[in-house]
């Protein structure tokens, strides 16, 4: 019999700049003309010293699941950058890019090897340079894809298991939690890029759980499901990925990472 996820009824708990690949892929569109706010060291740093202080009192797990958060959040990073260029704003795609902690293809280096995954560092060069030399959406949006595919493969090569799949979702949704209170206060949004780094990984943790609701395991694509369900209640805190006011209440994010934590700890 396939483990029951029964749905959960409303209740209230208390609740790293650019990639070497990606500096380098900015350096060869040189031959384009130069972007304003081209990020400089001090500038990536201080962007990602602003998201981390919101995420620094996150537990992080280890060993396999710590690394498919990592790749969750690289995968979030870039998700994000290409919804703002799809909409045309290829100024803030930019700017996204340019000061995302969360974008450092070498901090993934350690696991890939670990893991036997294959490198994406030109996957990772290729959407950059794309971002750069302001290139077609449809060209991006290609990129993206390829990038997409190289992180799956990259997740395939850990060989990790279904509590292990979901306990990442959950980290990732902690993560979001404390992006959203550094971003957004009395329903406001006060800093961008935190608020968007919510909503990229709110939107990365809705694909992985609905490649698991795909699973031909049935209780894994059961438990898919079911942290698809824990993110309906989210959407009044993401009515737009540019939104300058939101709804709802905050502390739903960490109610959703608290259920999708049982649901992993329900797996094998």
């Amino acid at each position: 019999m396939p483990a029951s996820f029964p749905p959960v009824p409303p209740r209230r708990v208390t609740p790293r700049a650019w990639a070497v690949a990606t500096a380098a892929a900015l350096s060869v569109a040189a031959p384009f003309a130069p972007v304003p706010g081209l990020a400089t060291a001090a500038l990536a740093q201080e962007a990602g010293e602003g998201g981390e202080a919101g995420e620094a009192g996150v537990v992080r797990q280890d060993g396999t699941a710590g690394f498919l958060t990592e790749l969750g959040l690289f995968e979030a990073a870039h998700r994000i950058v290409n919804a703002l260029y799809q909409r045309g704003d290829y100024a803030t795609a930019l700017e996204q890019l340019e000061g995302s902690h969360h974008a450092y293809y070498e901090d993934l280096a350690e696991g890939l090897a670990q893991y036997d995954a294959t490198p994406f560092d030109a996957q990772t060069q290729a959407f950059a340079e794309a971002i750069a030399s302001e290139a077609s959406t449809e060209t991006v949006a290609a990129r993206l894809s390829a990038l997409l595919a190289a992180l799956d493969a990259a997740r395939g090569s850990t060989n990790a298991t279904p509590r292990e799949r979901v306990l990442a979702l959950k980290t990732l949704l902690d993560i979001a939690a404390a992006d959203y209170a550094g971003g957004v206060e009395a329903g406001e949004v006060v800093l961008d890029h935190e608020y968007r780094d919510a909503w990229g990984f709110v939107e990365t943790v809705r694909a992985r759980a609905q490649a698991l609701a795909t699973d031909p395991d049935a209780d894994v694509a059961a438990a898919g499901t079911s942290v698809l369900a824990q993110l309906d209640p989210l959407a009044p805190l993401f009515p737009d990925l540019t939104a300058t006011e939101t709804t709802g209440d905050p502390a739903m994010i960490a109610v959703a990472a608290a259920w999708v934590e049982i649901i992993a700890l329900r797996l094998p």
